[in-house]
């Protein structure tokens, strides 16, 4: 920080010079333009005298008269020569009052740098202060970190023998739980054994159900055996379909492929109304003569028609 604070210190008296030099040019320069000015308003003021003397001189009848207006040509000059000398003092004291301004503002730039140097010393006095504490601080920290790890491989250290005891404690509860799997699962072997032996005396009694249930389903085919009538009936059209069952078809809706109607049934004289009736959806209906169902199935649902069958039950021979 020390160094640091010389750089500066050298950085600022460098360029306070470098001002200081320019400043004195300007005023060398200033200074030398007055001079240079003031020489040339007199010279202007000679030329000037001699171009109006010229005249005066030159015509030797008219020499009295025009050496007595001389006075006044003389008192004009020395008014314009004194007008000049007036402009050199104001020149001059301009000069003199950037002089001024410039000490004074050089001695304000001689305050700064005394306080800016002050400013610095005292800022990196502080700073060592604050880094010295830094690293005070870090040091205690790290010391405790230290001295809490230490403790833990401590600990670690003296729970490694009670680990290897707990070790050796777990093999033997594993070996010993081994042993209990290895009997339960032989206890599991005879119980599936015992369990698929049961099973198949269950499906071999099933089997001769199974077997006593198609014998009696074969003797109610044998009593009950349906005839299919295929049919197409036309919309808003009466169709017998078959002896008995007529069908009026008075709607039709191809897109959900289903229809609106009646069925009528004769001899019993019954009419059935239709409602919203899909394909294979058989509608189920009986007779007076006999209990055994019929059923009217439709397979297509056209524009101008509904195709399906009819399942009729065969007469008993």
């Amino acid at each position: 920080m020390a160094s640091n604070d010389q750089e500066v210190g050298l950085h600022l008296g460098s360029a306070y010079d470098t001002w200081e030099k320019e400043e004195a040019e300007q005023r060398h320069k200033l200074r030398i333009r007055a001079v240079w000015g003031t020489l040339a308003v007199v010279a202007l003021a000679l030329l000037y005298a001699a171009w109006r003397a010229y005249p005066i001189l030159q015509p030797q009848s008219l020499l009295p008269a025009r050496l007595a207006s001389l006075p006044f040509q003389l008192a004009s000059v020395t008014d314009t020569l004194a007008a000049a000398s007036k402009r050199a003092d104001a020149t001059d004291a301009k000069v003199n009052q950037l002089v001024s301004v410039w000490d004074a503002t050089r001695g304000r730039f001689v305050a700064l740098e005394s306080r800016i140097r002050s400013n610095l010393q005292s800022v990196g006095k502080e700073t060592r202060t604050l880094v010295n504490q830094m690293q005070r601080r870090i040091e205690v920290a790290l010391e405790k970190r230290l001295q809490v790890l230490q403790a833990r491989i401590s600990q670690v250290e003296a729970g490694q023998e009670s680990a290897q005891a707990r070790v050796a404690k777990l093999e033997q509860e594993l070996a010993a739980a081994r042993e209990e799997n290895a009997r339960q699962l032989a206890l599991l072997r005879q119980d599936r054994e015992r369990t698929l032996n049961r099973v198949d005396e269950q499906l071999a009694s099933l089997d001769q159900q199974v077997k006593g249930g198609k014998s009696e389903l074969a003797a109610v085919q044998t009593q009950i055996e349906h005839r299919r009538v295929e049919f197409e009936a036309g919309a808003n059209h009466t169709r017998e379909l078959a002896p008995g069952v007529t069908l009026q078809v008075s709607r039709t809706n191809v897109n959900q492929q289903r229809f609106d109607g009646w069925v009528f049934l004769m001899p019993d004289r019954r009419t059935m109304w239709v409602r919203g009736q899909g394909l294979q959806q058989p509608l189920v209906f009986y007779s007076r003569e006999d209990s055994r169902p019929r059923e009217l199935v439709i397979t297509r649902v056209t524009k101008y028609s509904v195709i399906g069958y009819v399942l009729l039950p065969e007469s008993r021979s």
